[in-house]
């Protein structure tokens, strides 16, 4: 009978250990969330940080990309109104040569 209620005192004392053990590692863990929880906030800024950037870099790119087809209507006007000075200079000069030769 003796052996039986150590077997028992034992058994409460290792499960009584054993409860505290996790009681003070429980304690531990919710000590730990606030901290997690800000950590994993400062996480979360960097991101929507980052989102931005990436909003504002798509805005500057299609006012760049914008910008870059407008020039490049602007160039092909330049050239085509250059080419066309270069035609109508050509055909300005063209008959006088034809008749200056006629004249020959």
């Amino acid at each position: 009978m003796e052996a039986a209620n150590n077997q028992t005192e034992d058994k409460l004392q290792s499960t009584t250990n054993r409860s505290d053990s996790l009681s003070n590692q429980l304690e531990e863990s919710e000590k730990s969330i606030p901290n997690l929880k800000a950590e994993l906030d400062t996480f979360r800024r960097p991101d929507k940080m980052v989102e931005g950037q990436v909003e504002r870099q798509k805005s500057i790119n299609e006012i760049l990309y914008n910008q870059l087809s407008l020039t490049k209507v602007e160039q092909n006007e330049a050239c085509e109104k250059f080419h066309s000075q270069d035609l109508e200079s050509e055909n300005k000069t063209k008959p006088l040569t034809w008749f200056r030769n006629l004249e020959i």
